[in-house]
Formats: structure tokens, C-alpha cells, sequence
């Protein structure tokens, strides 16, 4: 017996119009294999003023010189750097995320306008990225027993997520808790007609909890707590 097949409605069809916890949605993920890039930019020589004509040159991050030169003023209109700052190129990759918070918590303007806790205000959106196991299709990257361990929830960074019928989780796939990121709301980010449903939401939010090694009761997580003990005791009787 697998330990998924004791979850009902594991993933549900989402109605509602806002982002909501549990909602699985498409956002780009930065691709942390890649080298960090920084990218230089200086006003090309044309014998003209314009802020439209540059010239860009990238190179590898280098910490001796690197965030800690002069401010730069650059031939882009309103984009210069203090002189902790740099302008960095990542790749990313469009991967369905399950949020798994939404900051809409507002602090208090106080009297007059204040740009800066404007920026405080911004909706945040905290994401966990989901990876699949294969590199192209029918290839897989990882050797069966790594796979098999990680369905079975032997690794507290791997929560394995089971394919769903007809809804945004298409194969088998996997989220990576060592990869949580936060996004402002208002950037990419594109809604899938998924949402985790209420168990699996609870076990997933229990193993968050865990990994981060935060404190809760066993009573509040009684239910999906036995579904672990469980996974872990059917992985030993699979394995023995």
C-alpha cells in the first residue's frame, strides 16, 4: 500500500480568483546550477548622447570585486547602482510552485505618504518549487533507488508529490524544500486550476515545519503525522 493512496482528494479543481495557500502556480525558478553571472554596462561610443545604445559585458561573480566598489552611474535612465549594488543575470526556468504563504499584512502609513514603507507593503508570495524526476521523457536523472526513497519521504529537504489526473502536477515530481523563495505578487507568477487539497496541504505545511526545524504539537498534526510514521514504516518492510 502506498501512503498517498490514504489521502483523499490529494489535489482539488481551485475556484477561487485570488492566489490562496496551497494554490500551485507557474513562476520562474532560478536555476542554481549556473554560475552567478554579473552584468556590466557602459555607454557605447557613438559620438552622440543616448541612453538607447550600450555596450554589455558579463563575467563571473567575483567577491574581491564585486559589491564593494564605486557607485556607477550608467547611461540607463534612472538605473544607477550605489556602490553595493550590481546588476546580475540568472537563468530561470518556468516550474509549478505551491504557495505556501501569502503576505498581506499591511503596516500602517502613519500620516503622510511614505515611499519606504510602501515598499514594506509589497504582497509577498512564498514558494516552494516542484522538480521532476526526469531530464527529458523517459530519461530519469536520478537512479531508482534515490527516487524510491524519496516517494517514500526518507529525505526531510524531498517531499514527494504523486501525479494528478487531469490537473497541474502531470508525473511524478518532487518539491524541494531547501529551495523556498519569496516573489513579490505583482511579478510573474501565472495561476494553474490546482490546489493541494486539505491533508495533503497539512503534511506538506507539517514537513516545512520540520525542515526548519520549527516546534509543533503532535495533536495539531496528529493525522498527517501517522501518515509519515507510516510511509517510514512501509519504506523499511519494502526495503528490508
Amino acid at each position: 500500500m502506498n501512503w498517498w493512496d490514504c489521502i483523499d482528494d490529494m489535489y482539488v479543481n481551485r475556484s477561487n480568483v485570488n492566489i490562496e495557500v496551497g494554490d500551485i502556480v507557474l513562476c520562474p525558478t532560478i536555476c542554481w546550477d549556473m554560475r552567478r553571472k554579473i552584468l556590466n554596462v557602459s555607454r557605447a561610443t557613438t559620438g552622440q548622447e543616448t541612453h538607447q545604445l550600450i555596450n554589455i559585458s558579463i563575467e563571473d561573480y567575483d567577491k574581491a570585486n564585486h559589491y564593494r566598489g564605486e557607485a556607477k552611474t550608467l547611461p540607463i535612465y534612472n538605473l544607477g547602482l550605489k556602490k553595493t549594488e550590481e546588476f546580475v543575470l540568472d537563468r530561470t526556468k518556468m516550474r509549478p510552485c505551491v504557495v505556501l504563504k501569502c503576505d498581506a499584512e499591511k503596516i500602517p502609513q502613519n500620516g503622510e505618504y511614505d515611499n519606504a514603507v510602501q515598499l514594506l507593503n509589497q504582497s509577498m508570495l512564498t514558494l516552494l518549487p516542484i522538480y521532476g524526476f526526469e531530464k527529458a521523457p523517459e530519461i530519469t536523472k536520478y537512479n531508482p533507488k534515490t527516487i524510491h526513497r524519496i516517494k517514500w519521504l526518507q529525505y526531510d529537504k524531498l517531499f514527494f508529490m504523486p501525479k494528478s489526473q487531469g490537473l497541474a502536477i502531470t508525473k511524478d515530481s518532487f518539491a524541494r524544500l531547501d529551495m523556498i523563495f519569496q516573489i513579490p505578487a505583482r511579478h510573474i507568477c501565472t495561476r494553474t486550476n490546482t490546489k493541494l487539497g486539505s491533508v495533503f496541504l497539512n503534511l506538506l505545511q507539517l514537513y516545512v515545519l520540520n525542515y526548519l526545524g520549527f516546534g509543533y504539537t503532535e495533536e495539531e498534526y496528529k493525522d498527517v503525522s501517522e501518515i509519515i510514521s507510516l510511509a517510514h514504516e512501509c519504506f523499511q518492510e519494502i526495503d528490508a
